[in-house]
């Protein structure tokens, strides 16, 4: 089977495609109730091939969950245990960070088929539990927001001498000429050349070289900008990401400030804003075009089937599984998009 094919524009629009009347569908109706995995699910009547979303409400009374090694199973009777599971029980792995039925947790790899009857724990998913014992003092863990919000400077590489002395320059000779040069950047991404020339002839330099000058400077903040971004999304493309940010303009002003002053933060979080916007227009697709998928982890997750793949095979403790990562069958080809 030839691998499914997308082609999106620098907003994240699909041209050409199925994935067009997603897009479009996304951004003039309010989002369709999402797929979720454990107390939500979707059910489709065979015969009329009507579908609904059914979630568990809350009783008057409802039996403690049976817990063990911190994982709880349910049937629609109430609480079991994983040996009693079928594959359409509910199970709560901590790992998953939220609930999925045995069949979903069995392609994952978490639960195996019991010898004497029901489902049993692998290694993966007793390697994931907690390793907190009694009595011990919980380590104070930085919160994932913070770090996010301070930026990942990891990969990227400093900007040169040469270039921190240019912009020292122009900041303490001609910051005018500064903003507008940031203004212009995030407006066109585009140097003025008429700018250049009144910086050379208040530094009293020749304008060639102040045009190399600002030029290698511009390049060396984009080529950091750039760094920053793939510690976010390797698979972004810079060109169509830059393409995007300057249908922002105060935006693109807060990212070029950033980078100028030697901080990834304002550029990353752009750059998970446009790979959230562009992973949730490619799940839109593919479930609009009949590909089952699936979250893991908030991670997304394709039909191997849909796709022409066969299971993954067993592995030592991991058994066969019927979903490959969106991000997998990207790199593999068996999902392909273009943006441009």
């Amino acid at each position: 089977m030839d691998a499914l094919r997308m082609q999106f524009d620098s907003e994240g629009n699909i041209v050409d495609t199925s994935l067009e009347a997603a897009m479009k569908a996304e951004q003039a109706t309010p989002p369709s109730a999402p797929r979720q995995i454990g107390a939500a699910r979707y059910v489709v009547d065979t015969t009329t091939g009507a579908g609904r979303f059914e979630t568990s409400q809350p009783r008057e009374y409802r039996a403690a969950p049976v817990e063990s090694q911190g994982v709880t199973v349910r049937s629609n009777a109430g609480p079991i245990t994983l040996a009693q599971a079928t594959g359409a029980d509910i199970i709560n792995i901590p790992a998953l960070q939220g609930e999925t039925n045995i069949a979903t947790a069995l392609s994952l790899g978490y639960v195996v088929p019991r010898a004497g009857g029901g489902y049993e724990l692998t290694a993966l998913a007793q390697s994931q539990q907690p390793q907190q014992q009694a009595g011990q003092q919980k380590p104070t863990e930085k919160p994932k927001a913070d770090e996010e919000a301070a930026g990942d400077p990891t990969g990227v590489e400093p900007t040169s001498l040469k270039t921190d002395q240019t912009l020292s320059a122009i900041e303490s000779r001609t910051p005018q000429a500064l903003e507008g040069l940031i203004t212009s950047l995030s407006q066109t991404g585009e140097i003025p050349t008429a700018l250049v020339e009144d910086m050379a002839r208040q530094h009293d330099v020749d304008p060639a070289q102040m045009q190399a000058d600002v030029n290698a400077l511009v390049a060396d903040h984009t080529r950091a900008a750039r760094q920053a971004i793939a510690r976010v999304d390797a698979s972004i493309n810079p060109d169509s990401f830059q393409a995007w940010l300057l249908k922002s303009p105060e935006l693109a002003d807060r990212v070029t400030r950033g980078i100028m002053a030697k901080s990834v933060a304002e550029v990353q979080a752009a750059a998970r804003e446009y790979a959230k916007n562009r992973d949730g227009a490619i799940e839109s697709a593919l479930i609009g075009s009949g590909v089952d998928t699936t979250r893991i982890e908030g991670k997304l997750y394709v039909s191997r089937k849909a796709l022409g793949l066969a299971p993954k095979p067993r592995m030592g403790d991991f058994p066969a599984s019927d979903w490959i990562s969106a991000d997998e069958a990207q790199r593999a080809g068996h999902l392909t998009f273009n943006e441009i």
